[in-house]
């Protein structure tokens, strides 16, 4: 069995952060988490998190939103297709960009989503990583300030929602290496700058464990012991 790590160096909800990968929240189809949008602009940033199913949705389901809202609202997110495949969007309200993994995942395993949002040149682009390997990017646009408008939410875009675990979900306003997405995939700890966001650890809550107060709200998901590094 892997080890669960420590994190102890964060700051804490309470007391210890406790260790994360030894349980996840049950998304029944029906559920989800939201977290109420700090507000806050990124001209570079990084979404990930773990998830296992068996299930494919019918169209979508939203696995990890940070923003969205519509039309004139920043966001950026991982959804899962109803080929079982990962999707990364990055919009700036106005135009989307999208980038598909080629894999079907909904295979009952434990798998890691990350979207890693960065400057290149005057452009900007997205990373799209399955399992901490490069996957594919989205087309480049000139580079832009995203703002974080709406609720971020785990589990649910608008009304597609996602059947199966979720755990070990983190924001980050940086866009993180490919090194350091290998690292987390594999289990291992990272610099923790700009870490905005860590929820669905090991406790049975909906916290954010970074210490900059990002609590969400449990709509109907429940606590799990079957956890990604188990």
């Amino acid at each position: 069995m892997r080890q669960a790590y420590n994190v102890g160096n964060l700051a804490a909800v309470g007391g210890d952060v406790p260790d994360f990968g030894s349980a996840s929240r049950d998304f029944d189809g029906n559920d989800y988490i939201g977290i109420a949008s700090p507000g806050n602009s990124y001209t570079e940033a990084t979404i990930f998190v773990r998830l296992k199913t068996s299930t494919k949705p019918g169209s979508f389901g939203g696995l990890f939103y940070s923003g969205y809202g519509g039309s004139g609202v920043d966001y950026l997110g991982l959804l899962m297709d109803r080929s079982g495949r990962i999707r990364g969007d990055m919009d700036n309200g106005w135009s989307l960009n999208i980038v598909f993994d080629s894999n079907d995942v909904a295979d009952g395993d434990w798998h890691s989503a990350a979207l890693v949002m960065r400057i290149t040149g005057a452009n900007i682009i997205g990373d799209l990583y399955i399992d901490g390997a490069y996957a594919d990017s989205t087309p480049t646009r000139p580079a832009e300030t995203f703002t974080s408008k709406a609720e971020w939410q785990f589990g649910r875009l608008v009304n597609y929602y996602f059947t199966g675990n979720l755990a070990d979900g983190r924001f980050y306003s940086r866009a993180i290496s490919a090194s350091e997405v290998a690292d987390l995939a594999a289990g291992t700890d990272i610099d923790s700058t700009g870490l905005e966001g860590w929820w669905l650890l090991n406790d049975d809550d909906v916290l954010d464990y970074s210490g900059n107060g990002n609590d969400g709200t449990n709509i109907g998901s429940t606590y799990s012991t079957d956890g990604p590094l188990d």
